[in-house]
Formats: structure tokens, C-alpha cells, sequence
């Protein structure tokens, strides 16, 4: 038999750390489903220079946000190549997928300029050191739709949305 407690943790609102501690330059969320509790908090004049969050069902609204709370500079990552979303839809590397797939291939080490991780789907590289060019909101949310809208098309799992602040 498994035997199972019950702990109860006291909450702290994200508002009352930023209060406490101040302002961080590089805000990394990763809290299953519940970003908002970190992203609304953030104003144009409480926000850091950098955020990432992993894009759900809300990415949108969250992206949103972002951009009224000053972040004019997007990049859309993928967890499972570190690579901006541009990229990782490249002719070449889909075809590249898919005979993994065949080969039922899958690698769990991946070497990237400077930095190396031992599992796919983590977080990857922070900000400037990620692939790609920043994107204006407008054509990151474009780009984030169509792909959402090409329900055909396997987007190869999940992404991150950095963001970066205009000032």
C-alpha cells in the first residue's frame, strides 16, 4: 500500500516576490498551464529584460500581454530541436524527422554551438544565445497562427516564446 500526506504550502503571489526582490533580468516560466500567474504581473515599468514561457493554449493572450507590457522582440523555440520556429519548419530538417521516425530513431543528447543537453524537451538556451532572428509581435502572432491553423501540419511537439523587452 502506498501511503499518501496531504502538505499544505503557503502560496506567494509572483507580484509580492517582484516587491520583495525586485525586478529579474531573465524570467524563465515553466509552470504547467499556470503562466499567467507570473506573465500578468508584468508592466512597462516591472518587467525584465527577458521572458520565456512555453506556449499552451493561452500563448496568445500571454504574447499579448507581453507586448502592452513593452516586448517588442519575439523568438518561437522549439523544446525538442532548440531551434527558432523558422527553422525547424525547413524542408530539410522535416525530412530529416521523419526518417527518424522510419528509423524509429530518437536522439536524447543534442550539442549546440556552445552548450550541450542530455534530454530532448528542456528548456535550451536563454535569449540572445537562441537560434534564429527576434521577430516583431506582429509577425511572430502570424507566423504562431498559421501553424496553430495547419492542423495537418506536425508541429514536432512544443515551443517557447522568448520575449524580449524594447527598452
Amino acid at each position: 500500500d502506498q501511503v499518501v500526506e496531504v502538505v499544505s504550502v503557503a502560496a506567494v503571489p509572483f507580484s509580492d516576490l517582484l516587491d520583495e526582490f525586485g525586478v529579474p533580468h531573465y524570467l524563465k516560466i515553466d509552470i504547467e498551464g499556470a503562466d499567467a500567474a507570473c506573465i500578468n504581473p508584468l508592466s512597462p515599468r516591472r518587467r525584465p529584460n527577458y521572458v520565456s514561457f512555453e506556449m499552451g493554449d493561452d500563448a496568445i493572450k500571454l504574447a499579448t500581454h507581453l507586448h502592452e507590457a513593452g516586448y517588442s522582440q519575439f523568438k518561437i523555440i522549439s523544446q525538442a530541436t532548440f531551434l527558432a520556429l523558422e527553422q525547424h519548419k525547413q524542408l530539410l530538417f522535416r525530412a530529416g524527422r521523419k526518417m527518424n521516425r522510419i528509423l524509429k530513431r530518437n536522439p536524447t543528447h543534442l550539442v549546440r554551438d556552445n552548450w550541450s543537453f542530455r534530454y530532448l524537451h528542456s528548456s535550451g538556451p536563454m535569449a540572445e544565445a537562441t537560434s534564429g532572428d527576434w521577430q516583431s509581435f506582429e509577425s511572430m502572432l502570424s507566423d504562431w497562427s498559421s501553424l496553430i491553423d495547419k492542423k495537418a501540419y506536425d508541429i514536432g511537439g512544443w515551443f517557447d516564446l522568448h520575449a524580449k523587452s524594447g527598452s
